[in-house]
């Protein structure tokens, strides 16, 4: 038996900044109450690591700057790792799934570095995860069409392959 853990839209760097290290700890203690030692845990973040709103500056509306973005993944990615992934790594056999979210999908080159540090690879449109013990495909699936942030759709072709 596997356990999944889905988390999405925490937003680094928006309207709840500095809570999301908190809100993880919960999550972080909640798995130790809930999953047994030694468990297959999948961890499935499912987007919206970053707020990219435009930012208030002085009475005008700005995009973020390059600079910008790339510090809130990294504080993303930090976050994560440190208050998340590395305390229950020597607990549990623990997997990182990753797919961008509406908020970075815009942020592409930003958004794969963040990826690289937490699982190892970037984020593509959709990707499969496999657990060989267990036989099992976990797909993920970006429904944001590149450069497209204001809705979503599927890619069934995408999906399909």
């Amino acid at each position: 038996m596997y356990y999944i853990v889905q988390m999405a839209d925490f937003h680094f760097g928006g309207a709840s900044s500095g809570q999301e290290a908190e809100i993880l700890g919960v999550m972080r203690e909640k798995i130790r109450t809930i999953v047994p030692k030694d468990s297959p845990v999948v961890l499935c973040a499912c987007g919206d690591y970053i707020d990219s709103r435009p930012v208030d500056d002085g009475g005008a509306k700005r995009d973020l700057t390059g600079v910008e973005v790339a510090s809130r993944y990294v504080e993303a990615g930090d976050t994560i790792r440190s208050a998340l992934i590395e305390p229950l790594r020597d607990d549990y056999q623990l997997t990182v799934g990753l797919c961008a979210g509406n908020h970075d999908i815009t942020h592409e080159s930003e958004m794969n570095q963040f990826s690289r540090t937490l699982n190892g690879h970037e984020i593509q449109e959709s990707y499969a995860l496999r657990l060989d013990e267990e036989n099992v495909d976990f797909i993920f699936v970006n429904s944001c069409p590149p450069m497209n942030h204001k809705y979503g759709q599927i890619d069934y072709t995408e999906l399909e392959a």
